[in-house]
């Protein structure tokens, strides 16, 4: 698993909340907009709007102390977006469906392999990303993200803990199993 990991160029870190923003996010909103988070001051001083932490940004423009803290709250607040997918699936599931066991690392180190092989062309110039490798798993129907605990019993809908990996015949089977309850 780590190796997959490195040899995906922009794999992040995930920062978690500060407990202010924590507070200001209505977890059970289904959708939720990162300019919803009020700037944190301290007299005039601005400091990172995620994790709340670190020296004062210096540029007047800036609202994140790092890549890592933009993408924590991006992806915490979009759940259901193409890098969280991949995030979710390598992170957390060793690449796997939490509700069959279906293992999709040959499949995602064979697409890696490919588009790192056609690095420096025109159609790939960068090499593997997050959000592409999640574009790639939802474009083929593949893997979608399944709240735990449906929203209308009572599930969050923003951040980590409520959201898994699943393939696409998991999620129907469960979607349809719960709406028969």
């Amino acid at each position: 698993m780590d190796e997959l990991k490195k040899r995906i160029l922009d794999f992040p870190t995930y920062i978690e909340p500060h407990a202010d923003v924590l507070a200001t996010l209505d977890m059970r909103s289904r959708y939720m907009t990162l300019s919803s988070i009020p700037k944190y001051r301290v007299g005039s001083d601005r400091f990172c709007l995620w994790c709340r932490s670190g020296a004062p940004l210096k540029h007047h423009a800036r609202v994140y102390c790092g890549d890592n803290c933009k993408k924590s709250a991006n992806m915490f607040c979009y759940p259901q977006s193409n890098t969280m997918k991949a995030y979710i699936l390598i992170e957390f599931q060793q690449c796997a469906c939490t509700l069959c066991g279906l293992s999709y690392e040959d499949r995602i180190l064979r697409w890696i392999e490919r588009k790192e092989n056609r690095k420096g062309t025109e159609e790939w110039e960068i090499g593997p990303t997050m959000n592409i490798l999640g574009y790639q798993l939802s474009a083929i129907n593949e893997i979608d993200v399944d709240h735990k605990i449906p929203l209308h019993r009572g599930g969050i809908a923003l951040g980590l803990d409520n959201i898994q990996a699943v393939c696409r015949q998991c999620h129907k089977d469960k979607t349809f199993a719960e709406r028969k309850r």
